[in-house]
C-alpha cells in the first residue's frame, strides 16, 4: 500500500466513523439512530466491514439499546438481536454488554445460538484482554489485575465486572 492509498483509507475510515458517531449522537431514541445508521453500514466500501459494523453496533448497544435490554419490546428485541450479532460475529470483546444483551435475547434466540455467541465473545474478550495486558500467557485474572494496574488514577476499576461477564459466557456456553 503506497502512502497515498494509505492516506485515503484513513480519510474513509475517519469519515466513517464519525458518521457514525454523529448519527448515534443525534438521534433522540433508538428507533431514529437505528434508521440513521443502517444506511450507513453500506457507504463505505474502502473501509472493512467488520469495522463498519463493529463501531454501529456498539455505539447502538450502549448508547441507545442498553436500557431497552431489562424489558424489550417486540420491536427492540430484534434490534438487540441484530446489533448483538453484528458485535459477536465481527470479534467483539465487549464482555459486558454481550452478557447482558444474550441473557436479554434468552427465549428471543435459540439456545444453540446463544451459546455459540456467549463461547465467541468469551473467546474475544480473553485474547482483547491478554492484547491490552501484554501477557498472553497468564491467567484471566491476572490479565485483569494487570489492565487494572494500568488505569488513569481515579478511574472506575471495572476489571472484575469483565472477568464475572466473561464466566457468565463461557457458562452460557457449555
Amino acid at each position: 500500500m503506497t502512502d497515498a492509498e494509505r492516506e485515503a483509507f484513513f480519510a474513509q475510515s475517519l469519515a466513517a466513523h464519525r458518521a457514525l458517531n454523529e448519527a448515534a449522537l443525534n438521534a433522540t431514541s433508538w428507533q431514529e439512530a437505528d434508521a440513521a445508521i443502517r444506511p450507513l453500514l453500506d457507504d463505505y466500501p474502502a473501509v472493512p466491514a467488520y469495522e463498519i459494523r463493529q463501531i454501529a453496533a456498539t455505539l447502538m448497544m450502549h448508547r441507545h439499546l442498553q436500557s431497552e435490554l431489562a424489558n424489550p419490546s417486540p420491536e427492540s428485541h430484534e434490534a438487540i438481536g441484530r446489533y448483538t450479532d453484528m458485535m459477536v460475529e465481527n470479534g467483539s470483546g465487549d464482555a459486558v454488554m454481550v452478557s447482558a444483551a444474550l441473557t436479554s435475547l434468552d427465549g428471543y434466540w435459540p439456545g444453540s445460538k446463544l451459546s455459540t455467541a456467549a463461547a465467541q465473545t468469551a473467546r474475544a474478550a480473553k485474547r482483547t484482554i491478554a492484547k491490552q495486558a501484554g501477557c498472553a500467557d497468564c491467567q484471566l485474572d491476572a490479565r485483569l489485575a494487570a489492565l487494572e494496574q494500568q488505569l488513569p488514577s481515579g478511574a472506575t476499576p471495572v476489571p472484575g465486572q469483565i472477568a464475572q461477564a466473561i464466566r457468565d459466557l463461557e457458562a452460557r456456553a457449555e
